[in-house]
């Protein structure tokens, strides 16, 4: 498959977006059977670069993608409106980065595995 086109999986997932040589490349939306939503940049069948992960709990990520999760600089707004912004390794918070809580609290510095390090 070339160019544009929509492909819909077996388990329920469909792909909207650009394909090359028979893959997700470029620009598309990954709906997944379990109500998330990935709209953003794609390499080799792969969700890699920048896009945006919107959660069927109610949670929001924006930022850079690798191997098909948040790796690198972005935002991420939990269900209950806490935000943390800063790096990401491997899907997790982790490394320089702040995290604001929905009362006015902010704890800035380094974060490993999800977890403040203070």
């Amino acid at each position: 498959m070339e160019g544009s086109g929509t492909y819909a999986y077996t388990d329920g997932d469909v792909y909207v977006g650009e394909f090359k040589n028979g893959k997700m490349e470029g620009n598309g939306e990954l709906t997944y059977s379990t109500g998330n939503i990935y709209k953003g940049e794609f390499v080799n069948d792969k969700i890699e670069g920048r896009g945006i992960f919107n959660y069927a709990n109610g949670a929001k990520y924006e930022g850079e993608c690798k191997a098909g999760e948040m790796n690198g600089i972005g935002t991420l707004v939990y269900a209950n409106g806490n935000k943390y912004e800063g790096e990401f390794k491997h899907g997790r918070e982790d490394g320089t980065g702040t995290l604001i809580l929905i009362n006015g609290t902010k704890k800035q510095g380094q974060f490993l595995n999800g977890e403040f390090q203070g």
